[in-house]
């Protein structure tokens, strides 16, 4: 099969949905598929640029300027794309890819030159923001313009099947009228190194990865977390943060300053140091709110390293829509009070869940089969 995937950046290590596809094209190389990407709308580059990915699996990348706009790169992809005659093309959406506000009018336009003739599959990645409750009327006034435009996008372009990564989106795809099908999130970082189980004697240590999100009970979760530590003799609380944490950092170092628990901050790390890092912890923090979880690359990062996590986040509430209806957060305990805290670090990981790499190519490529 030949497809083609259509995305906004492919600045590695600096675009998450980029790392993405770029992981899923090259595994799709491996099995013998023969795939291809465009970025449409590249802010790392100035010109044009085609290349090579250096991946395992060589892949045909064509990069274009986000200076240019969608129109002008849509028409010069045209001919890159007809030669390259993929069955299909995959479009990885992200509102805010294509447009800084996340408006990219006259997009489907544009696209459909590209998709004549072609099957077309939409893998959303986000679908517009103030979605949830809390949301200031500015962001759901902006929302509501992404999800009529999202609306126009999918009937004007005749899409062929849709993915989405989680239930949330496919409740609100549902809402719009669409049929949507749920494909797991594998992790952008590489497994470098067998796992190894850590007995927790002396310590419990805690892994931070990536961006952490704003106003979690910060104080409420080390509080019960000191709590519970007390009544195990001599074991002591330990953090580390890695990646790109942005400013939220400070809401974490200032009350593990105030309590006098440890912390290391590593910064950008590769994958052999993420996974050397992740070998030496015994549970993982997301910060993501519970309902967005499945979307998360910090989650898929832990689960592929076998962490169990703790979810402590915000409140973040869509109407009509409920947490039950989320079905595969195995190994992901909400933080509550100590009680769950408790629950989360004596719990055994459940090394059932499958989410690896080849699994969600082979479920992508079934989706692609059936239609």
């Amino acid at each position: 099969m030949k497809i083609i995937f259509l995305c906004g950046s492919l600045e590695p290590g600096k675009d998450g949905v980029g790392d993405y596809t770029r992981r899923l094209a090259g595994e799709l190389n491996r099995q013998g598929h023969s795939c291809a990407i465009v970025a449409i709308m590249d802010k790392a580059v100035k010109e044009t640029v085609g290349e090579q990915q250096n991946t395992e699996y060589n892949i045909p990348v064509l990069r274009l300027p986000f200076s240019k706009g969608y129109t002008l790169n849509c028409l010069e992809a045209k001919s890159w794309l007809d030669s390259f005659n993929p069955d299909w093309i995959s479009l990885q959406y992200v509102p805010f890819s294509f447009h800084p506000k996340g408006l990219p009018f006259g997009l489907s336009i544009a696209l459909q030159q590209l998709t004549k003739g072609r099957k077309l599959h939409l893998m959303i990645h986000e679908l517009w923001v103030g979605m949830n409750r809390e949301s200031s009327l500015k962001l759901k006034i902006l929302g509501k313009l992404q999800h009529l435009m999202l609306q126009s996008f999918i009937k004007n372009c005749s899409t062929n099947l849709i993915h989405t990564q989680t239930k949330l989106y496919q409740f609100q795809l549902k809402q719009m009228g669409y049929r949507s099908q749920f494909l797991p999130l594998f992790s952008n970082v590489r497994l470098a190194a067998p796992i190894v189980k850590l007995s927790r004697k002396n310590e419990m240590k805690f892994a931070f990865f990536g961006g952490i999100h704003h106003d979690a009970p910060v104080k409420e979760f080390i509080e019960a977390l000191k709590s519970y530590s007390k009544s195990l003799d001599g074991v002591l609380l330990k953090f580390v943060f890695i990646g790109n944490c942005g400013n939220s950092i400070l809401e974490w170092t200032s009350v593990l300053d105030a309590e006098s628990i440890s912390y290391e901050i590593y910064g950008f790390c590769s994958d052999k140091q993420i996974t050397n890092i992740f070998s030496t912890c015994h549970y993982a923090v997301a910060t993501t709110p519970f309902i967005l979880l499945q979307k998360s690359g910090s989650v898929a990062a832990y689960l592929q390293h076998q962490l169990p996590i703790i979810c402590v986040a915000r409140k973040w509430e869509v109407k009509n829509f409920y947490k039950s209806a989320i079905i595969d957060l195995k190994n992901i305990t909400k933080f509550e009070n100590e009680k769950k805290v408790i629950e989360i670090l004596n719990q055994n990981f459940d090394c059932s869940v499958e989410k690896s790499l080849q699994f969600v190519a082979n479920k992508f490529l079934k989706g692609l089969i059936k239609h």
